[in-house]
């Protein structure tokens, strides 16, 4: 996993962990790490970029959870 966020962040991706979405910029990328992430913190809804990249597994791992990824 770290190889590949070096690789994101060389491409110019801004990775940021999870943290209060009070506080916290609209997401590029969501990973399901993200997902637990938010779950671990009891954040209920992730905000994304219009254009983000939501995988697949992080869109089933928040219906499993009951976290929102919204615009």
């Amino acid at each position: 996993l770290s190889d590949s966020l070096d690789t994101l962040e060389q491409m110019g991706m801004n990775i940021e962990v999870l943290a209060n979405t009070e506080k916290m910029a609209r997401k590029e990328l969501v990973t399901e790490q993200d997902v637990k992430e938010a779950a671990k913190q009891n954040v209920r809804s992730i905000k994304i970029k219009p254009g983000a990249i939501v995988t697949h597994l992080a869109s089933e791992t928040a219906g499993e959870l009951g976290i929102s990824i919204e615009l």
